[in-house]
């Protein structure tokens, strides 16, 4: 039972796919996934964008936690991946009724190579941009977020089962290539 309200329009929008998938026999399919991350991402409210900008431009970063909270990462070019896998999936045809409680699939895309804290990742993204030179900011930790889970492991075992997918991008070539990015769209804005 979800307990945040964003938590509750998530369950809320799989309850409302699914049923218009079984009422309707529409070809759909629900996806879930971890924190997402890569190459095109500018939030900087977000763990990666914001660490790797902070430590690039050499500002304090803000922690919205202790820093002890888990979490597995998905690299963006993974989870593309998996929605085209599950998209191609779909039968395009109408579905006969007594088979539409098939319809509305739900699919986990998971990277189940590492459960990393906030903490770490923070560190594994400094390290990565110390040819850069020292960091000279701080780290500032503030106050967990109220409902926040301390740990969120997902099992994507279906979606490797029914469809072959598996994650190919580890979390230190995704954090480079994160960067790169991040390094290079941080320099032509401030060209502009």
């Amino acid at each position: 039972n979800p307990y945040h309200p964003y938590d509750a329009s998530k369950a809320a929008a799989d309850l409302i796919a699914r049923s218009y998938a079984m009422y309707w026999g529409m070809a759909a399919a629900i996806t879930r996934c971890g924190n997402c991350y890569g190459p095109g991402d500018v939030n900087w409210q977000r763990l990666i964008p914001g660490a790797i900008r902070a430590i690039l431009e050499q500002e304090d970063f803000v922690i919205r936690s202790d820093g002890t909270q888990v979490r597995e990462y998905n690299f963006v070019d993974d989870i593309i991946t998996a929605y085209l896998l599950i998209a191609r999936s779909l039968d395009p045809f109408d579905i006969p009724e007594e088979q539409r409680s098939q319809c509305g699939e739900t699919y986990v895309i998971s990277d189940e190579r590492g459960l990393f804290s906030v903490l770490q990742i923070f560190q594994e993204v400094k390290e990565l941009l110390h040819p850069a030179g020292p960091w000279k900011g701080e780290l500032v930790m503030k106050d967990r977020a109220q409902g926040e889970s301390q740990t969120i492991e997902l099992d994507c075992t279906k979606l490797k089962d029914k469809l072959g997918w598996y994650p190919r991008t580890d979390i230190l070539n995704g954090l480079a290539e994160t960067a790169d990015w991040i390094d290079k769209y941080l320099y032509m804005r401030e060209s502009l």
